[in-house]
């Protein structure tokens, strides 16, 4: 099946051109086939189309998001930009120098030192021996690998491979920055770094393309996305329209599925607070990939609790309470701010487990700063029983300065009239970075409910106006 895209919309003069853009692959059942196509001159392969006739055009210092399922494309689209593979028919324009992050650690010679490296890559992109001379510091520097630099990168972890490999791509200045999944290794502290660059480049009027799994992130990051499927266009144009519609996608499969979307598409922002992060500030599902990577959080997984703190591990099937992580004894430090309680509380300020349909609803939360100060964003979200969001909120979206993270802090939201009733409702609050992109500590509050007069007549009120017809005239 072909796709073929047209931007109705006026734009800049284009970075990245793609006309019918398409690559394959032969494939050969036995190895003895490769001669028998040879000698007998008739195929004996299989063609496997990764990439089908994809067209669309990128406007110089646009920034795109790339989504879809495993195995749509997306990183042999990815490798046709870079020019690390070649198409197999289309036409493709690139104008600008290119710096790519793609596989991890791809483009490295393992039995290099992370100096020599930095020579290696740099030439590649372009850069001339006395340029590289010149910002090697900045990027060794900014991969904080001083110690490590002149060893051989084999020896190096996955965080200090993207660290390396990012420093470099973003050091050579390219017009052109395309990032496969980089940001999901790496701490938290370096992924802040990550984004603050990356908001760099794209006020310097760069041209960005991100590949990502975090729907949340490519909707806060690109002003315009990509959706490929089976290595075809399903859809392009505005990020937010082309996310809702492959949310909507995914939530259609997930009822088809048994509740499993089985894409590991993740609507989070990136963070480290484990496989159980909270999506707060857009609808959300639990994250099962490595867009949240374990990091400053820790990796233990909590269980119950009391409701007011976090309890002892309650293993398989313990209630959902409490902090979602909590550091194991040889584990990462804290996070920058530790989120000690979130509870439903009445108009005195004490803690209660319920609430009632149309009266306040109170929520108080507690964070300490385990450093001195930080600065970051707040975000509140409401999950029914199936863990589905009924409402999400975070401050940067609502144009809130952030908040500045000192000590032992308080802070209440409050909704004037709850207009749900049931039982089985949970709250959550995460702390983000002074972007709102990057998780710094999520809690869950204790299962509560809201108290109707009429439970039978629906769980929502919405306002409304009645017009009824007038009387019928004799």
């Amino acid at each position: 099946m072909s796709s073929s895209v047209v931007l109705p919309r006026p734009g800049p003069a284009p970075a990245i051109r793609c006309r019918r853009l398409t690559k394959f692959y032969r494939v050969y059942p036995r190895p003895v086939d490769r001669l028998k196509e040879v000698l007998l001159r008739r195929p004996c392969h299989q063609r496997v189309e990764a990439l089908g006739e994809v067209s669309v055009s990128i406007g110089a210092g646009e920034t795109w998001g790339l989504i879809g399922d495993n195995g749509a494309g997306k990183s042999t689209f990815l490798k046709l930009l870079a020019g690390t593979v070649t198409p197999s028919a289309g036409e493709l324009e690139i104008h600008g120098r290119v710096a790519a992050l793609l596989e991890l650690g791809s483009g490295f010679h393992p039995e290099f030192s992370g100096r020599r490296n930095i020579y290696l890559n740099a030439a590649l992109l372009g850069l001339t021996e006395a340029e590289i001379r010149r910002r090697e510091p900045e990027i060794i520097a900014f991969a904080e690998l001083e110690e490590m630099i002149d060893r051989p990168v084999k020896t190096y972890s996955s965080g200090m491979y993207v660290r390396l490999a990012f420093a470099i791509a973003t050091s050579v200045d390219p017009d052109i920055l395309i990032i496969d999944e980089a940001l999901a290794v790496g701490d938290n502290h370096f992924q802040r770094k990550c984004i603050a660059r990356l908001m760099e480049f794209r006020r310097r009027g760069k041209t960005i393309l991100f590949c990502s799994h975090s729907l949340y992130l490519i909707n806060e990051l690109c002003g315009l996305c990509l959706w490929l499927a089976g290595g075809t266009v399903r859809q392009a144009g505005d990020a937010a329209a082309v996310v809702a519609a492959y949310q909507s996608y995914q939530d259609r499969r997930a009822l088809e599925n048994g509740g499993h979307n089985g894409t590991g598409a993740v609507v989070a922002p990136v963070g480290d607070a484990g496989g159980d992060a909270v999506a707060v500030g857009v609808a959300a599902h639990k994250s099962g990939t490595a867009d949240a990577a374990a990091g400053v959080s820790g990796e233990a997984a909590v269980g119950g609790s009391d409701g007011n703190g976090v309890g002892a591990n309650g293993g398989a099937g313990a209630e959902k309470t409490g902090r979602t992580t909590a550091p194991a004894p040889d584990a990462a430090p804290l996070p920058r701010v530790v989120i000690e309680a979130l509870e439903l509380v009445d108009g005195a300020g004490r803690p209660v487990k319920s609430g009632r349909q149309f009266a306040p609803l109170r929520f108080r939360w507690r964070t300490r700063c385990t450093g001195s100060t930080y600065t970051g964003h707040v975000g509140f979200g409401i999950m029914n029983a199936e863990e589905k969001y009924l409402f999400t909120s975070l401050t940067n979206h609502e144009g809130l300065e952030p908040v500045r993270f000192s000590g032992v802090q308080e802070g209440i939201i409050e909704f004037p009239a709850a207009v749900f009733q049931g039982d089985g409702f949970r709250a959550a609050l995460g702390v983000f970075d002074d972007h709102g992109l990057l998780t710094v500590d999520v809690r869950y509050g204790a299962s509560f409910a809201v108290v109707g007069r009429r439970p039978e007549l629906g769980r929502f009120w919405m306002e409304h106006v009645w017009r009824l017809p007038e009387a019928g005239r004799k």
